[in-house]
């Protein structure tokens, strides 16, 4: 890190300040809005590749392993769609509504070795993650950024990998 930061800059400046090549996140009150909630669903998505697959070998069922994980990545592409039509609140606020019965049910199929609950909550989870939440906060944190719409992405994404390592990091 140090290292890059002491590369000289070779996009033309913007300014008569000296700039490094090296630049931290930028915050402001959406990025942090659409971060939490980013982080909150990328929680939910890193217990699902966690936990459930261990949980589903004690119950005899790790053949589904593969299947909880995919469904729990993949399923959001389905409703992008019609995310992207939305405003970035709605979008966003849908997916979070979505997420709590989602996490609900993922927590009652995982103690009940309910396997059929368990891939249902994992396809509710990647909706409102990869589907709502994702577009939607992209969205928000481009329109709210102005000239920093890079920096705002950086900090958005380092909200949603904090979310996807911490929670499961407990867990080890």
């Amino acid at each position: 890190m140090f290292l890059l930061y002491q590369l000289p800059e070779t996009a033309p400046k913007r300014t008569n300040l000296p700039t490094s090549m090296l630049r931290l996140p930028y915050f402001n009150r959406e990025v942090i809005w659409y971060g939490s909630g980013i982080l909150i669903c990328w929680a939910t998505t890193g217990l699902v590749l966690s936990v459930i697959p261990s949980v589903l070998a004690t119950h005899g069922l790790a053949k589904y392993a593969g299947v909880s994980s995919m469904l729990a990545i993949s399923c959001g592409l389905i409703v992008q769609p019609i995310a992207r039509k939305l405003d970035p609140q709605v979008s966003s606020k849908l997916g979070l509504l979505i997420l709590l019965p989602a996490y609900a049910l993922l927590a009652w199929g995982t103690l009940n070795a309910n396997l059929p609950v368990i891939l249902l909550a994992a396809f509710l989870a990647s909706t409102s993650c990869y589907g709502f939440v994702y577009l939607g906060g992209m969205l928000g944190v481009a329109k709210s950024a102005g000239n920093e719409q890079a920096r705002a992405s950086a900090g958005y994404f380092l909200m949603a990998y904090i979310g996807l390592v911490y929670p499961s990091s407990l867990l080890v």
